[in-house]
């Protein structure tokens, strides 16, 4: 039996040192390519059976669905009976949760505590707890790789094809540090830090797969937009980002304290940098590349004198280890996007500015009338303190997500094969109205393209 287990781990040992090795022939970042592997199997399987798997049913309803970059795949693939089957029962837990939430505000009494209490259970109810399940698979896949690219760099034919590849790019080094042996992320800096120096530097950003104040007038652009298609709060964080970027190819790339903040943060994140490439022009994209890669050439010399001085011991090793996590948090500048920072403040600003907006008589009409928040937006403005909006905002969604779960009964009860010849209705796009809803929609949906 002994014999046994240890030939099962050798030949477990060599599948993974084989799929390690096909990794590394990928044409770029190997992370990288890992990455997009993962997502298309977890397409794959998401349409086969996880889509109406009992287990991973209740994870998708504490987490509301799928993030928009993930949903968009069921769009693409026209999957519309897989993503009503899985939307019927999130819009289900979503009502109950609406009703839970409004039994708690009506229970609150007139107390201040009690209103305090009932406001935080109200908000409880109704808070994500779990994550997209595609960003979790594809977190897990990547990190195992990573750490099994770790274990195995020592051996001599890993070593010598990852020395031939294009290496890792610097997300993906920075997310690996972490997870690997000192030695090995000591050797792995110095082939990023040799590439980030040399001519080609596209292990900046990996593969294409200045927070400014808002406006003042906040709440009549909100006003305006409740009046128009999808949620408001989407729309106005899409616009808001597209003049970001408009202003940042036109003028913000050459401002000092623009550029400071961008060296800082090492760059924008890498979806942000796609969306750079996709609408400034080719000069600033260089320009802009140039200035974090000389940034980034400094942080890992930084990084390379504080793990040459590392002791060894298992404890001075624990310590070492303490000391990495710190520095890579500041190399990663996490949070550091400027993009995203603006993304986010905007979107906390709007949610605030729209729950008080809601205790406009008038204005709460309006948007009772209009398509009303996604579920993420939703759960955003429900931070308010104000009992009456928070109200407004839950029956104003249970009256909108009745109607959604007809339909999507009906759509399903359609395309069964004893119904199919009865008339087409509205039901037909409920699985794309519950994907809007539910995800929303991407602020980076919203840039147009370079021309």
């Amino acid at each position: 039996m002994v014999i046994w287990r240890r030939k099962a781990r050798e030949r477990a040992a060599t599948l993974w040192k084989w799929a390690v090795l096909a990794a590394l022939r990928h044409p770029g970042c190997p992370a990288c390519g890992v990455a997009v592997q993962e997502r298309e199997r977890f397409n794959y399987w998401f349409l086969m059976e996880m889509y109406h798997h009992p287990v991973l049913i209740p994870r998708m309803q504490a987490a509301y669905g799928l993030c928009p970059e993930h949903a968009a795949f069921l769009v693409a693939a026209k999957a519309g009976y897989r993503t009503a089957v899985m939307y019927e029962y999130l819009v289900e837990d979503a009502l109950e949760r609406i009703a839970a939430a409004e039994a708690a505000l009506s229970g609150g009494g007139n107390r201040a505590g009690s209103r305090q209490r009932a406001l935080a259970a109200a908000r409880e109810s109704l808070r994500p707890r779990d994550v997209c399940l595609g960003c979790e698979d594809e977190r897990q896949g990547v990190e195992f790789f990573l750490s099994d690219l770790g274990a195995k760099i020592s051996q001599p034919d890993v070593m010598a094809l990852y020395q031939r590849s294009p290496g890792l790019c610097l997300p993906h080094f920075l997310q690996a540090a972490p997870l690997l042996a000192a030695a090995v992320v000591e050797w792995l800096a110095r082939g990023l830090l040799q590439r980030l120096e040399g001519p080609e530097r596209r292990a900046l950003c990996g593969e294409p797969r200045e927070a400014a104040k808002v406006p003042a007038l906040v709440s009549t652009r909100l006003v305006e937009a409740s009046g128009g298609e999808g949620c408001p709060l989407c729309r106005v964080a899409a616009e808001d980002l597209g003049r970001f970027f408009s202003f940042f190819a036109k003028e913000g790339w050459h401002d000092g304290e623009t550029l400071q903040a961008l060296r800082e943060g090492l760059g924008f994140c890498a979806k942000h940098m796609r969306t750079l490439a996709a609408v400034a022009p080719p000069e600033v994209v260089s320009a802009v590349s140039a200035e974090v890669a000389d940034a980034a050439v400094a942080c890992l010399r930084q990084f390379l004198c504080a793990s040459g001085a590392a002791p060894g011991g298992p404890v001075a090793r624990l310590l070492w280890r303490r000391h990495l996590r710190v520095i890579r948090d500041r190399l990663a500048g996490r949070g550091c996007c400027l993009a995203c920072q603006r993304v986010a403040e905007t979107e906390e600003a709007m949610a605030a500015e729209f729950v008080r907006a809601l205790e406009t008589e008038a204005i709460a009409r309006r948007y009772e009338g209009g398509p009303g928040l996604c579920m993420r937006h939703f759960v955003a403005a429900l931070a308010c303190e104000a009992a009456m909006p928070l109200r407004v905002l839950l029956r104003a969604q249970r009256e909108r997500l009745l109607p959604l779960l007809r339909d999507l009964r009906e759509y399903l009860r359609k395309y069964g094969y004893h119904y199919r010849d009865e008339p087409r209705g509205a039901e037909q796009d409920a699985w794309l109205r519950a994907l809007e809803r539910f995800t929303g929609r991407a602020p980076e949906d919203g840039i147009g393209h370079r021309p």
